[in-house]
Parts: C-alpha cells; structure tokens; sequence
C-alpha cells in the first residue's frame, strides 16, 4: 500500500480504508508508513474547524482503529497518533540508553513492574563519568555495579516520571506503562543500545493485545520525578462531584490527565480550543458525547476498557460512568504530534 493511493480520496473514504490495514499486526517497515497516511489525514481534519458531526467520526475511526501495534525486540508498543502509547515491556528489556538530540519531552507511567523491572535517570556528565561498555552489560545482565544502580531503582506502580531535558539519559526496563509524548517518532542518541543486532520482534494477535489493554491494573499516580536523586513532587489532585482530576504533568508542550469517574457521575473535560486529545479508557466503561461550539446535543459513543479515541480541537467532551472508570487523557497541538 502506497502513500498516493489515498491522496486523491476524501476523508471521510479514506479513514476507514486505512484504519482497515493498521488493524493488522505488521512488521515495521509496512505499519509506519501507512500510520504516516493517517497522520497526514488527522492534521488536515485537525487544522479545519471541525463540526460536531466530524469529530463523532473522527472519533469512531480512531476507536475503530485502537492501538497501532509495533513489534520491537524488547516488547510491544501500542501507539496513538498523537504521542500517546502503551508499551508491554519483556521481562529485564527495554529501551535503549539514550538522550534526545531536539525537544522532546515524555512522561512515564508505571502501570506494572515486571521481573527486573527498573527506570534510568542520570545526566551526561554522570553518564559519562561512570560508563564502560562490558561493565554495563554485565550490570544489565545482572552483575551488581552500584556505580550504575545509583541513578536506576525499581519502579512501583503508580510512579510518573518526566524527561524534559535534552541532557537526560533515560531508559525503562521491564514495565508496563504508559508514555505521554510530544512525538512517537525516534530522535535520540542511543548511548547504550542492548537490542542492537536483535530482530526477534514476535509478533501477536491483535485480539490478545486487545485483551492485555482491556484487563490492565489501574494504579493511581501519586508521585513525579524528573531526578532519582531529588525527592519526587506529589500530584495535584482535584475533586469533583463523583469525579477526580489527577494532574500528571502540564509540561507546555502536552497536558498529561488521568481522570476517575464514580458510576452514573458526570465529567466535563474543559473544551481545548486548539489541542486535540487521545483519550483511553483504562479501566470501565463510559458514554462519551462530543460537541462543537454551539451545538446542542450530539449522540454518544460508548468507551470500554481497552478502547482509545482521538478528540479534535475545540470540541466539549463530556463523560457519564456507567461503572467506576478510569481515563487517561493526553493534549496535544495536533501540529507538534503530526509533523
């Protein structure tokens, strides 16, 4: 499938024929490409001032469409279009050691920490100030080394950690989590890479990964670090009427949210008038209704566990709990996530 297949079709053609294909488990040379068609499909729908009835479209697709699957060496990343993604980390494996060469800016959380789960955070000078290659990967493989574990330890579920600086060395092993981003693609240096010469990428059925996404723990974030060697900040948390706002990070370039919804109560997600949102239901199950300015109704769509939509900008979305849930909202400026 080729880029130019769909330039000529509209979107409201085009968007389900694409959403057909990264439904499929597929190798990474097939699924980023045409990943990049819905992209460019998003941005223009996005830069438009969206009726009610496109968002409700927009939407269905990007339900329709769930998580984009990427087999990798160390495990399986479950990705939105715009920077939000679940990753299934093996057990011991992970991300490579590395830095950003531009911005980029990513949040973690830890949902699940596996056998020899555990995070990374140093500066370079640190890094190199105590690096050596077969030292390092006889620590990895797990040789003690306290030159190295001073700046990793095993995460717990509910711990946010947050990567602003281009002098971070960072990596998670181990983890389930979820990864809040300004963009999923890959701009780093890799200063340690342990899955270099690996192409045992495994692939799985999307309907186990739907099961994994659809059965996670929901632990509540409670803690941010930015340094393991600075105390972590405690999460503001606002109370609502059956509801609660758990502020993970507004880091300017996204807003990370995790949002917990009583049954039968009613949650008003403040209208973004130009950042679009994916929003995943970690748990539950809900009726979402989205609405442009000035429209007055508009029909639902229901979320269960598992399920991810994609919201355009400056459209009102409104939430009702059928069950106790759990929703995880990242914001984004369409124009940062899709370029």
């Amino acid at each position: 499938m080729r880029a130019f297949d769909f330039e000529a079709v509209p979107l409201r053609q085009a968007l389900p024929l694409v959403a057909l294909y990264l439904k499929r488990p597929m190798k990474m040379e097939w699924v980023e490409p045409i990943e990049g068609i819905f992209k460019r499909y998003l941005k223009s729908a996005f830069h438009l001032e969206m009726s009610g009835e496109d968002a409700r479209f927009v939407a269905e697709v990007s339900k329709a469409v769930g998580f984009v699957l990427k087999f990798k060496p160390y495990g399986i990343k479950c990705a939105t279009a715009l920077g939000y993604s679940i990753f299934f980390l093996r057990p011991g494996m992970g991300f490579s050691f590395q830095r950003h060469r531009t911005r980029k800016t990513e949040l973690f959380h830890m949902i699940e920490t596996l056998d020899r789960g555990q995070i990374y955070l140093s500066t370079s000078r640190e890094w190199d100030a105590v690096y050596d290659r077969d030292s390092f990967d006889r620590w990895l493989a797990g040789e003690a080394n306290a030159r190295y574990q001073a700046y990793s330890r095993r995460p717990s579920p509910g711990d946010v950690y947050l990567v602003t600086e281009l002098d971070t060395v960072h990596s998670v092993l181990g983890c389930v989590l979820e990864e809040f981003a300004t963009v999923s693609t890959d701009m780093v240096d890799r200063l340690h890479d342990q899955n270099t010469n690996r192409d045992d990428c495994p692939m799985v059925a999307s309907e186990t990964v739907a099961s994994w996404l659809a059965n996670l723990p929901r632990p509540i974030p409670s803690h941010c670090w930015s340094s393991l060697s600075a105390p972590p900040t405690s999460l503001t948390t606002v109370h609502g009427e059956g509801t609660e706002r758990i502020l993970l990070a507004d880091a300017g370039d996204f807003l990370a949210e995790r949002f917990e919804i009583e049954a039968s109560a009613i949650l008003h997600i403040p209208v973004e008038g130009k950042r679009a949102r994916s929003l995943f239901c970690l748990g539950g199950q809900c009726q979402v209704v989205l609405q442009a300015p000035g429209e007055a109704g508009g029909a639902s769509l229901s979320l269960a566990a598992g399920e991810v939509i994609l919201v355009g900008p400056n459209i009102a979305v409104t939430v009702e709990a059928e069950v106790q849930t759990s929703l995880s909202s990242h914001t984004i400026l369409p124009a940062l996530a899709l370029d």
